[in-house]
């Protein structure tokens, strides 16, 4: 399975899903999340940003646009960074299980990861 076809599979499946490639071969893919209470936003675009030498190289966590807080209080594990123009939050959150990143849906499964976190931490 290609990168490119895990990429494709990520977009078609996570709804309201974009993606974009960068000139260093990234493919950036942002979606939006409604995690709830107590996050904050309640609305949030989620972004996760794969390697071009995925498979081989995974994703190192996934970011937020803009900076994400829980009932009011920072988030550990985080970290905010520039990314040309726009602020991003960073996650260095990763699956505590293998995930198989050769599976035509492991892009897709990656990005659910990053939905479950905050619906872990409800």
């Amino acid at each position: 399975m290609t990168v490119q076809e895990q990429v494709a599979y990520a977009e078609a499946h996570l709804d309201g899903a974009t993606v974009t490639r960068q000139p260093d071969g990234i493919y950036v893919i942002r979606w939006p999340f409604e995690p709830g209470a107590p996050w904050e936003p309640s609305k949030m675009t989620l972004i996760v940003l794969v390697p071009p030498l995925f498979p081989s190289q995974a994703p190192s966590g996934f970011d937020t646009l803009g900076s994400v807080a829980r009932a009011g209080t920072a988030v550990a594990g985080v970290g905010m960074r520039q990314m040309g123009d726009e602020q991003w939050m960073h996650f260095c959150w990763n699956p505590s299980v293998a995930l198989d990143y050769t599976s035509e849906d492991a892009i897709w499964r990656f990005a659910k990861f990053a939905e479950s976190r905050f619906l872990s931490l409800q």
